[in-house]
């Protein structure tokens, strides 16, 4: 009895080993996926640090125009 099981179980051998395959290609693809969204994620964090940055120059900077120094802040003229 266990012989056949041994016999019937091999082949499904090619089967399981495709299955691993395909496991670790799914894996190393969801890595990767990871990868490009935390990247992502932190740019648009930090681009809105700057923008958030800007506009607080730039209220300071108009609510301040008379200010000796104001003009080396940001925002231009």
């Amino acid at each position: 009895m266990s012989v056949q099981a041994g016999e019937k179980g091999r082949g499904f051998r090619p089967i399981t080993k495709f299955i691993d395959e395909i496991s670790q290609q799914v894996v190393s693809g969801i890595n990767d996926i990871t990868g490009v969204a935390l990247h992502l994620s932190k740019m648009a964090v930090n681009k809105q640090r700057y923008v958030d940055a800007y506009q607080r120059f730039y209220l300071v900077k108009n609510k301040n125009n008379n200010a000796k120094y104001i003009n080396s802040l940001c925002c231009g003229q």
